[in-house]
């Protein structure tokens, strides 16, 4: 687990931004996007990610992608609170945002359902999962 509170700022920045790039790929990967003869390959703009980045933190970026796309519509509370921990600010039993246990700044947001008598439990199903973005924390 990398602490972001021991980087520089200007660390901080470059960390932020090889974590956009890699929430781009996603993105691009779930959305079913094919790449064209302009575009690079997605495994090309992970090495090129990796070459002139921090390859630690891509490496972990990398995983925590792989613990979003491992979820799906159907999986349990329960599932997405293995790798995924809830975040302050507005909320509901049958909607939530949550954070990256490895980095609180990749959220998601996760709609239930149907929610029994209007009360979070660990085997309320998944029925929708946000793409991941970037966002600084929300305290309450």
């Amino acid at each position: 687990m990398v602490d972001l509170t021991l980087f520089t700022n200007k660390t901080k920045m470059r960390t932020l931004v090889t974590i956009c790039a890699a929430l781009l790929i996603l993105g691009s990967e779930s959305n079913g996007l094919q790449a064209s003869d302009k575009e690079p390959s997605t495994e090309a703009m992970h090495a090129e990610l990796k070459a002139g980045g921090d390859e630690i933190l891509t490496d972990m970026v990398g995983e925590i992608i792989a613990e979003i796309t491992s979820l799906s519509q159907g999986d349990t509370r329960e599932d997405l609170q293995k790798h995924f921990t809830t975040e302050g600010g507005l909320s509901t039993p049958s909607q939530r945002t949550y954070v990256s246990k490895r980095c609180p700044y990749i959220k998601i947001d996760v709609r239930f359902g149907p929610v029994s008598a209007g009360r979070e439990s660990d085997g309320d199903l998944i029925q929708e999962i946000s793409k991941p973005y970037l966002e600084l924390s929300v305290i309450d």
